[in-house]
């Protein structure tokens, strides 16, 4: 599935990082890979479900959203597994809710969360540690040249149009209008 395609991009991001910045020890590594798992060198496992609320609700463990921006019931998903993976963290167990997503619209669920507006009502983001991955960014950690870099954004924001760009490349929200 796509998600698992995007936890081994993911996995190996971590590893470049963890390796150009000198961490000490080592991360596990993918052991077992198929349509619905993936399994690490240390027996973590990650499995992956159809993103609907009756397979958020009373997950175990850590749980992670992918592209929750997109999903039409995010708000529900999150409601329905927040509270399994915090009491999962109270009893002693390492449990994490794990939340990836592009930037969306303002006023979406997704937008109010991550800053933190309306918390009464959306939930709050306080205690999660948010990472924001631009395009320059995510070319200069594969050493791209700074000439390339700047050519490759700018053939993307002639492609898609700067809004768009803005969104899906530069972690900015878009207004509800779209523009």
């Amino acid at each position: 599935t796509q998600v698992l395609k995007d936890v081994k991009a993911w996995i190996a991001y971590f590893h470049h990082w963890h390796t150009t910045l000198g961490g000490g020890g080592s991360l596990p590594s993918i052991d077992t890979d198929n349509a619905r798992l993936i399994e690490l060198t240390n027996g973590s496992q990650i499995f992956s479900w159809p993103a609907t609320l009756r397979n958020a609700v009373g997950l175990r463990g850590s749980v992670m959203f992918n592209e929750v921006g997109q999903l039409p019931h995010a708000r529900e998903m999150y409601e329905g597994c927040e509270p399994t993976v915090s009491a999962a963290v109270r009893d002693g167990h390492r449990a994490n809710l794990v939340i990836i997503s592009n930037a969306t619209h303002q006023g979406h669920w997704w937008h109010k969360w991550w800053e933190g507006i309306d918390t009464q009502r959306v939930g709050s983001s306080a205690g999660f540690v948010k990472f924001k991955t631009t395009l320059k960014h995510d070319l200069i950690s594969r050493g791209w040249h700074p000439d390339d870099i700047a050519k490759e954004i700018k053939a993307v924001k002639d492609k898609l149009g700067p809004a768009a760009y803005a969104q899906w490349y530069d972690c900015q929200w878009r207004s509800a209008e779209g523009s």
